[in-house]
């Protein structure tokens, strides 16, 4: 499972409904910060830039209170999974959230060759890249360069 920020937000529907135009710039503006209570009238403003007329309809209908703050329900605060004592904001945007206390302390997992990553190298880029570009294979080279010296190291288990 991927966990960081710009994954999750590739995960949730509002990116694969937004047709690519939801990006970590349309909420997050580095040269002006909101603090505050502005935050949440901040990031509210721009969930109803799209989610007006639903949220209005479950108003009307019960379904939802009137005065919610989008981004702590729809986005709520939560654990990591590889930093145990961190706290961040997720960013796979769910329509209802799932049971139990995301805030909850998680144990710490010690690494082993059982748990090490075996699968494949998946590099993150919003389009394919073409396997025949300078690019691609550079990206390609660095992952098994770094691959390779994990195994050397002791990182990994001792396959060859």
């Amino acid at each position: 499972m991927r966990l960081h920020a710009a994954y999750r937000q590739r995960e949730s529907q509002c990116f694969l409904k937004s047709d690519g135009k939801l990006r970590c710039t349309t909420c997050h503006d580095p040269h002006n910060i909101p603090r505050g209570e502005a935050t949440a009238a901040r990031y509210n403003g721009i969930c109803s830039a799209c989610h007006t007329a639903v949220f209005n309809r479950a108003v009307a209908s019960g379904a939802h209170t009137a005065g919610a703050n989008c981004v702590s329900c729809h986005m709520p605060k939560r654990r990591t999974d590889d930093a145990v004592h961190m706290v961040m904001t997720n960013h796979l945007i769910r329509r209802r959230q799932l049971g139990g206390n995301p805030l909850m302390d998680k144990a710490e997992a010690r690494e082993s060759s059982a748990a090490a990553y075996r699968g494949e190298v998946v590099p993150y880029y919003s389009v394919k890249l073409s396997a025949t570009t300078a690019e691609a294979s550079l990206y390609a080279a660095v992952a098994q360069v770094r691959e390779r010296s994990n195994l050397k190291e002791g990182c990994r288990d001792s396959r060859a």
